[in-house]
């Protein structure tokens, strides 16, 4: 066969067959000036539909350009704001603990939290619950916590400083040690709402 699709005879030349691929309409041989079918166009992709309601309408008025500048960058959120002062309905003031009022295990994992460790144990002991149970657990913090559970040792039913193996450990041995019928803890950063501790006894007595 010449390079040319066509069929060296000592008669002459003639064309070479036509084959056609099972499933295709490809061809191969014939005449090299046909044309080759055109193929199916690339499927497109529908944009994303705007929500409906209010909020899809004020979007359609802004263009898409100026919408994804408006958002901030995941980890930069242009929303935050400094410290603001903690305030409490007066309710919260006027809760009082069931009589008698089941005790209450709380423990507080630490580890170099002095900065809010005082502002944590004042949410709770502040409360004056008359049936708490609050454990501390250290894991041998080198800032002024130690200074801090010092001064409220005698406001605390259990102080345990020294290496651990994390939070986890630290949580769990203080569960372990704990005796109240009601068990939690809390961050050494975190604080409690006034009034929390009676809200809670209450809601598991009644």
């Amino acid at each position: 066969m010449s390079s040319n699709g066509y069929i060296a005879h000592p008669e002459g030349v003639e064309a070479a067959p036509e084959v056609r691929s099972p499933g295709h309409d490809l061809e191969i041989g014939g005449d090299a000036d046909a044309e080759s079918p055109a193929a199916d166009p690339a499927p497109t992709v529908p944009a994303p539909a705007m929500p409906a309601g209010p909020i899809g309408a004020l979007k359609r008025l802004v263009p898409h350009r100026i919408r994804q500048r408006l958002i901030p960058p995941l980890g930069h959120l242009r929303a935050q704001y400094g410290p603001r002062p903690l305030s409490a309905p007066r309710s919260y003031f006027r809760q009082s603990a069931p009589e008698p009022a089941p005790t209450i295990s709380i423990v507080v994992p630490s580890l170099n939290t002095g900065l809010y460790l005082s502002a944590t144990l004042d949410s709770i002991l502040d409360q004056r619950y008359p049936a708490l149970d609050l454990i501390v657990r250290d894991g041998g913090s080198d800032d002024n916590t130690p200074h801090i559970l010092h001064r409220e040792r005698e406001r605390l039913a259990e102080v345990n400083a020294g290496p651990d193996e994390g939070q986890a450990e630290a949580i769990n041995e203080g569960l372990n040690d704990a005796g109240g019928e009601i068990l939690a803890w809390i961050n050494a950063d975190d604080m409690l709402l006034p009034g929390a501790l009676a809200r809670v006894s209450r809601y598991f007595v009644a």
